[in-house]
């Protein structure tokens, strides 16, 4: 039988590998890319951007939805359009509101949705991109907010524990005697 090497000669790879683990993990950002048609590319030069911005309790969630200009057009929003959480499900935009959850926000992933939009002369059917994060100009914004028993909510527990932790100390009116 052969007899071992004493770990005189170790390869350079070995010490490569060692010294790299030493160093500890390495974080790897994953890179976001958006697959389009060719045949959309004079769609996707007059793309428009709406800004959407979720609130559900103390939480705020931003979503950016790129939509073509002639589909923003059939929407007709205005520059700020503020939504109950009731009023949803009639909205046009109702599939791109719930469409990224919290993993697809931090990841950033694109989701590309179809959407039908219902106009006077029939449906119009297109596509939008959907992904996480805040413009400075949208075009238009959508803000659905909390209802205002939720804001009732928040606004007394906000009270309350700002009560809790005031540096002011209550003096007490109590008549003390003393000896």
């Amino acid at each position: 039988m052969p007899k071992k090497r004493k770990g005189k000669t170790k390869s350079e790879a070995w010490k490569n590998l060692v010294k790299s683990h030493k160093r500890g993990p390495k974080r790897v950002r994953m890179k976001r890319e958006i697959k389009e048609d060719k045949k959309e590319d004079f769609q996707t030069i007059l793309t428009q951007c709406i800004q959407l911005i979720v609130d559900k309790g103390r939480n705020r969630k931003y979503i950016i939805i790129k939509i073509s200009e002639m589909a923003l057009q059939k929407l007709r929003l205005q520059k700020i359009h503020k939504l109950l959480p009731k009023q949803t499900k009639q909205h046009d935009l109702y599939p791109t509101f719930n469409a990224l959850d919290h993993n697809a926000m931090v990841t950033g992933e694109i989701k590309s949705i179809p959407l039908r939009i219902d106009t006077y002369c029939g449906p119009y059917v297109c596509e939008v991109l959907v992904y996480g994060g805040r413009i400075k100009n949208p075009k238009t914004t959508i803000h659905i907010t909390n209802t205002p028993e939720e804001e009732e909510e928040i606004t007394k527990t906000d009270e309350y524990v700002k009560s809790l932790f005031t540096r002011e100390y209550h003096k007490q009116d109590v008549e003390v005697e003393y000896m």
